[in-house]
């Protein structure tokens, strides 16, 4: 059994500039990860990946991403 699926978003390339842009609950593409749809089930991830995927309206390689951005800690004690 596994566990619990993360939160995902879809993430893309935007082709006209190379930049990271995130699809949104309305279908609309922005390189503002905050405004990114939250998809915490996995049928649904997969059914609006294949969505952006078969419709990608100015996107290029659509992926899921995870929802939570992973950040550096800082080392200390060297």
């Amino acid at each position: 059994m596994t566990g619990p699926f993360p939160p995902k978003i879809i993430a893309a390339t935007a082709p006209n500039t190379g930049t990271r842009v995130y699809l949104t609950a309305d279908d609309r593409w922005t390189p503002d990860r905050t405004l990114a749809e939250q998809i915490e089930d996995e049928a649904h991830a997969q059914i609006r990946l294949l969505d952006a995927e078969i419709h990608p309206d100015g996107a290029l390689d659509a992926h899921l991403a995870d929802a939570q951005q992973k950040t550096l800690e800082p080392v200390t004690g060297i």
